[in-house]
């Protein structure tokens, strides 16, 4: 078991998010801390343009989070004291595992 996680730049190329994140909580110790940098959907940036939204859907290689979704999404992981700082199309943000 790990006492803490990095999960950088890694979380959007997973084909299931949710499947990584139970993964990763799987070998945290409880309590542990996560520190993950992601994708947002944002009004900043190249992906403010609909034909890059679509893009994106479209080939499925990139996950983007919708930012309201993410603490739902960690909950369900068991993850919990979500903290994020968004700039612009990326998301830094810490949690600790249940």
């Amino acid at each position: 078991m790990f006492s803490g996680g990095i999960a950088s730049g890694c979380l959007h190329l997973f084909p299931d998010p949710h499947k990584a994140l139970l993964e990763i909580n799987r070998t945290l110790q409880q309590g542990a801390p996560l520190v993950t940098l992601t994708f947002i959907w944002s009004d900043r940036g190249a992906l403010k343009y609909e034909w890059a939204r679509r893009r994106v859907r479209d080939r499925r290689r990139l996950n983007v989070f919708e930012l309201a979704a993410l603490p739902e999404l960690l909950d369900k992981t068991g993850f919990e004291q979500f903290i994020a700082e968004a700039r612009g199309g990326v998301v830094l943000f810490t949690v600790r595992r249940r």
